[in-house]
């Protein structure tokens, strides 16, 4: 069904503020191990909250992240931790937690209050810090764009964030005047870097200068009765949903089928009166109440437990599964890809894969709950994360780096086998030189020895003739065969050496 971006813009729908909640949630990733962190974070500003019954989770999912101080279990990949009240002021939050904040802009004022902020860690150094908001206002038109400005966490346009103190000390001053308004230290942004300084961020998911630029939008909104007799429910239904999920403002003009309500792959409707709006900017619930008695008591009791303590937990399970894949898409990029990777490098490609092998087995889910709806919006949930396709995506990227690392390990095993071989095939050389320098010599001592033995037994047969030796013709010939011997000698050791010389040459 095609909605008109049109609305009737008397309309004014009002928001029950004790039965809604919006959080804010900044991704990072950690230079150490969650591990390492706990006794820091529970000795200084942070507490483990109590547990919680997380209804209708799957056993082996709901137990993921610990509540309790108890120690880390095979089944538990991140631990979750909330701000101590006593340490808000220390980070520049207002001191009590009733307290209003003012964020003024050049386009309007915009109040809320932040009653608690959480810090989760995961075993994959992804770690999400939320903001939980309280607004003041129940006009949803203003609650949207509250959120469009605190989601921008550096604030857009000359901003300030007061606190309640500051508020009224400086409202009737020129400091808050809209024509006078400069930029101020105290930012969103900076509140969370402060928080989460001790643990060591290694960077933000959106940020410029290693900054948070911009947080993930969490709503549940229930609408007051009297939307039950509101004209237009479905367009005004649709144009909300489409402002709420991706945390834009009134300017924003969308293209028609963005505010379809039907076969929508962003918007999931899980009872008659219950809407979710699910993108990679965020997730709603937009709920009305309605003339059955018994529904409403249903959507203000046990609907609103289950927001907070299972839909919201599933988010968060999904959103790890989204920013660990991010992450880890980002290292196997940064690895080198070129055809010549040093031990090292193949050894860090290696451990990637077994990292990445260890992530899905422990942390990646395609069933979470045993409750159909709650599957169901988990599955809508994971398919707009697009989780499919960046585990997809690591997969091609590691095959791709594995298939480099596997070749350069071929290579250095047969350059390895080769050099095995060259060496085999010079001790063999080596020997074979030895062999025939052992048996040159040999021969030539042999004929030298049988050159003198013979002239000596010739020189005793003939010491006692007056006629000179060598007029005798055996005489004669023994001369020309020892002339021949020693020449002949002298060739086979000049042929050896020029042998064993170009044998030697050819190797090197």
């Amino acid at each position: 069904m095609l909605l008109s971006y049109e609305v009737q813009k008397e309309t004014v729908l009002n928001v029950n503020l004790n039965k809604s909640k919006t959080a804010f949630i900044i991704p990072f990733t950690l230079k150490d191990d969650y591990k390492q962190l706990h006794e820091t974070l529970i000795n200084s500003d942070w507490d483990v909250p109590k547990k919680v019954s997380r209804k209708n989770i799957l056993d082996h999912v709901k137990n993921l992240i610990q509540f309790d101080d108890d120690s880390f279990g095979n089944g538990t990949i991140g631990r979750e931790y909330t701000l101590k009240d006593e340490s808000r002021e220390k980070y520049n939050l207002p001191q009590n937690a009733s307290h209003k904040f003012y964020l003024l802009t050049k386009k309007g004022e915009y109040i809320f209050k932040v009653p608690k902020v959480s810090l989760y860690l995961f075993e994959t150094k992804v770690g999400f810090l939320t903001f939980e908001v309280t607004h003041t206002n129940k006009n949803l038109d203003q609650i949207i764009s509250t959120n469009y400005y605190i989601k921008h966490l550096h604030h857009l346009y000359k901003s300030q964030l007061l606190d309640q103190k500051e508020y009224y000390l400086t409202r009737n001053s020129a400091e808050i005047h809209s024509e006078n308004l400069e930029d101020s230290q105290r930012t969103m942004s900076s509140i969370a870097m402060n928080l989460l300084e001790p643990i060591k961020v290694d960077r933000y998911f959106s940020s410029e200068k290693n900054e948070p630029e911009s947080a993930i939008v969490y709503n549940s909104i229930m609408l007051d009765e009297t939307f039950e007799e509101v004209d237009d429910k479905e367009k005004l239904l649709g144009e909300y949903l489409f402002k709420l999920r991706r945390s834009f403002k009134e300017s924003y003009k969308p293209a028609s089928k963005e505010l379809m309500l039907d076969e929508n792959p962003q918007i999931i409707q899980l009872f008659d009166n219950s809407y979710w709006g699910v993108s990679l900017e965020g997730l709603t619930n937009v709920v009305h109440l309605t003339k059955d008695d018994v529904t409403n008591e249903f959507f203000n009791g046990n609907y609103q437990s289950n927001l907070a303590q299972s839909y919201f937990y599933i988010y968060i399970i999904a959103l790890h599964q989204r920013y660990a894949l991010l992450a880890l898409n980002s290292r196997a990029q940064d690895m080198p890809q070129s055809e010549k990777l040093s031990a090292t490098e193949c050894e860090k490609i290696q451990k990637l894969r077994k990292e990445i092998n260890y992530f899905i087995l422990r942390s990646f889910f395609k069933h979470v709950s045993s409750i159909t709806h709650q599957q169901a919006l988990y599955e809508r949930i994971e398919k707009c994360l697009q989780i499919e396709e960046l585990k997809q995506d690591l997969h091609l990227e590691l095959d791709a780096l594995s298939s480099v690392a596997e070749l350069q390990q071929e290579l250095q095993r047969q350059k390895d086998k080769d050099e095995q071989e060259r060496k085999a095939n010079l001790e063999v050389l080596r020997k074979e030189k030895h062999a025939d320098t052992f048996l040159l010599w040999s021969t030539v001592f042999v004929v030298f020895s049988a050159i003198t033995g013979t002239w000596s037994v010739l020189a005793d047969l003939f010491i006692k003739s007056k006629e000179p030796i060598f007029h005798y013709s055996a005489n004669k010939v023994m001369l020309y065969i020892s002339i021949g011997l020693i020449l002949l000698g002298i060739g086979a050791f000049v042929s050896v050496k020029k042998k064993w010389k170009t044998i030697e040459s050819s190797n090197n």
